[in-house]
């Protein structure tokens, strides 16, 4: 187990106080159990903006790069989801037990504290190791639920992260990113700009608390390691030469979002052809779908192994000691997960396709015409 020094490095002039049981909550899926992500908010000192903490699960401490689990998960690369259930990248004794940030159980864990002025800018960004106590593991259901009680516990909590969420998205819009969230229809827009649905039961504004605090935090984690010479894998993704300006790509969803399905199809067939999937890399390109300079992942260890990988290179910096990982094993371990993954999509491709076959030859045998494309 890890244990960390009092005021460890990396947190700015002003230092860190002494470790202590930092406050939060989680918001997850009713089913989830591997719960890698929580957060906290206050009002900043002084007024005029707030103090948004996202604390994120310290797997590093449980597994370090010599652990036979960290083979398997750079070998499953991420947790795979299925209608018979999943496939954890990690085991459940850490992924759902000793690393999960459980209700009322302390946990160790990599904080990013963030302030942020009313109008969404950026004012000053710490990163520093931390022990946290998760307070309540909330469903996205149960926030708009919290948000219309005022007597609720958390609801001043959860009041201030809704309101920072919508102004975080604004602001995204604003500057060129491909955001979008239709709840009310069930669609949302992923960071690269992908349209996909979401089950009923999460279509909440707490998606959008999740979504919008997950893309600040890691986009902060970038930063962080870029300006310490930190090496990790980052997130890149670029358009194709045909793609129209991005300000164009985005009018085109959004008329589309208002529109009939078969709009929104097109739309996403659209995108398909004007946007490369993307990927991870040692060296920083910028994200398109989220206008960003640089980006990574870094918030959640339990399910992706980029993720891990970031996170256990950041630690090594926090404590003062060796990166586990050289540049040229970042590089090679982001070639091995782009090359899982863009398997594990022509596999599921060809899986459709081959039920879409199957479906419109049982319609065309039972001359059943109604349904078909």
């Amino acid at each position: 187990m890890v244990r960390f020094p009092r005021r460890p490095r990396g947190g700015g002039s002003e230092g860190h106080p002494a470790i202590e049981l930092l406050p939060c909550f989680t918001i997850d899926g009713p089913t989830s159990r591997a719960l890698d992500d929580a957060l906290w908010i206050e009002m900043a000192p002084g007024g005029g903006g707030v103090r948004l903490f996202v604390h994120i699960t310290n797997v590093a401490a449980h597994l370090d790069p010599a652990h036979p689990s960290f083979e398997m998960a750079a070998e499953r690369v991420a947790t795979r989801y299925h209608p018979a259930g999943n496939t954890l990248m990690l085991p459940r004794s850490i992924s759902e037990q000793n690393a999960s940030l459980l209700p009322f159980s302390s946990r160790e864990a990599s904080t990013v504290e963030i302030d942020i002025t009313t109008t969404g800018d950026v004012e000053r960004t710490r990163v520093y190791p931390s022990t946290i106590l998760s307070r309540a593991k909330l469903t996205y259901a149960q926030v708009p639920e919290i948000l219309a009680d005022p007597t609720a516990k958390l609801h001043p909590r959860v009041k201030l992260l809704s309101e920072l969420a919508l102004t975080l998205l604004s602001r995204r819009r604003a500057h060129g990113a491909l955001a979008l969230y239709d709840l009310h229809n069930g669609w949302v827009s992923t960071e690269e700009g992908w349209l996909k649905r979401v089950d009923h039961d999460d279509a909440t504004v707490g998606y959008v608390i999740v979504q919008e605090t997950m893309i600040l935090a890691n986009e902060a984690f970038a930063r962080f390691a870029i300006a310490n010479d930190i090496p990790i894998p980052y997130r890149n993704h670029t358009a194709r030469a045909a793609a129209p300006d991005r300000a164009v790509l985005r009018q085109q969803i959004d008329l589309a979002m208002m529109g009939p399905v078969q709009g929104i199809e097109r739309v996403r067939e659209q995108t398909s052809l004007l946007l490369n999937r993307a990927s991870y890399g040692a060296s920083v390109l910028g994200h398109y779908g989220l206008n960003l300079p640089a980006y990574t992942h870094m918030t959640s260890p339990i399910r992706r192994f980029a993720d891990l990988v970031t996170q256990q290179q950041m630690f090594a910096f926090l404590l003062g000691k060796p990166f586990p990982h050289t540049p040229e094993a970042i590089a090679a371990f982001g070639q091995r997960i782009n090359d899982k993954l863009a398997a594990d999509r022509a596999a599921s491709e060809a899986r459709w396709r081959e039920r879409a076959a199957q479906s419109a030859e049982q319609a065309l045998e039972a001359q059943s015409f109604d349904g078909l494309n």
